[in-house]
């Protein structure tokens, strides 16, 4: 090889890796980014977090370093289930609501104030 082609050659090789360093910060950030998902995060650690110390010297990134710093530096936070409406309501949720007067015909006067007092007729009397 002459000294030209050992230079384009270098060339080549230099513009290849500066190009997959520079797409690897951006894949540090999507990593980052998964690894976060139902976890949180105090600003100090993040600011902290140096992208460059998960890029390897061959412009690859190193995924399970970036999953461990995360697993380190945050907790896992627990998604509360939607309420969907359905279920026990009122003062006492171990007991049911009662939704229509056919209910009530079974129920002497004593246990109907009860249920009213528990909260249970609150969506019969229009309260929810």
């Amino acid at each position: 090889m002459t000294e030209t082609e050992k230079l384009i050659e270098q060339t080549k090789t230099e513009t290849a890796l500066s190009v997959r360093r520079e797409f690897a910060n951006k894949l540090v950030d999507a990593e980052l980014k998964s690894a976060l998902q139902g976890k949180l995060m105090d600003a100090d650690s993040l600011l902290s977090f140096e992208k460059s110390s998960f890029i390897l010297d061959d412009g690859n990134i190193d995924s399970e370093a970036i999953q461990s710093w995360v697993e380190a530096h945050s907790k896992t936070t627990e998604t509360p289930a939607p309420d969907l409406g359905q279920g026990a309501r009122g003062k006492n949720p171990s007991k049911s609501q009662i939704r229509n007067r056919d209910e009530l015909k079974n129920m002497s006067p004593a246990e109907i104030l009860a249920a009213r007092n528990d909260g249970r007729l609150d969506t019969l009397m229009g309260k929810h």
